[in-house]
């Protein structure tokens, strides 16, 4: 099916169904049909794309120096211990889809949060891509709780990510440590 022509029915239905389930949060625009400010992932944490993404850091650090299966079933090679590491761990958050775990989502559900007042006269002070980007991702047509779920699952999206990243660190320092050799976290 291309991207232009209409949903079936009965797919129609079924896409309905799970953005209820998982309260899904859509902005509408003319250059981006249904851009996902938030709703709830899935998938529980680290079981998201994002925390494989750190399962599998962590998989090569613990297999230095021996050969082991990725959570794709794949064969890999870990860390090499003689030789200095360089990682670079590429998540999706904080860009959309916003999709923060429940247990996050849980955290900030209720935080309330001063929504700023917002005229369109402002983009006459805007770079030229910050109004690309407006147009790309207007918000304006939502009503307040709508623009507070988004706040509120962006902050539960990046609070999912320091989380992650958290993660990341406390198994790379010691490997480290284990290695004889410096670390630098960026």
């Amino acid at each position: 099916q291309r991207r232009d022509e209409p949903i079936p029915d009965d797919e129609l239905e079924i896409k309905e169904k799970v953005e209820r389930e998982f309260d899904i949060l859509r902005a509408y625009t003319r250059l981006n049909k249904g851009l996902i400010l938030g709703g709830v992932n899935p998938q529980p944490a680290g079981q998201t794309v994002d925390g494989h993404v750190v399962t599998e850091f962590c998989n090569h650090l613990q297999h230095a120096g021996e050969t082991y299966e990725t959570l794709a079933g794949k064969t890999a090679q870990g860390a090499d211990p003689d030789k200095p590491l360089f990682n670079h761990l590429s998540f999706h958050w904080p860009h959309t889809p916003v999709l923060p775990p429940q247990e996050y989502r849980d955290l900030f559900k209720d935080l309330p949060y001063s929504l700023p007042e917002f005229s369109t006269d402002e983009l006459s002070r805007f770079p030229p891509q910050l109004v690309t980007l407006y147009n790309e991702c207007k918000t304006d047509g939502l009503k307040d709780e709508e623009k507070l779920q988004a706040v509120r699952d962006y902050y539960a999206f990046c609070a999912y990510g320091d989380a992650l990243i958290g993660r990341a660190v406390e198994e790379f320092k010691p490997y480290c440590e284990k290695q004889g050799r410096e670390y630098l976290i960026v």
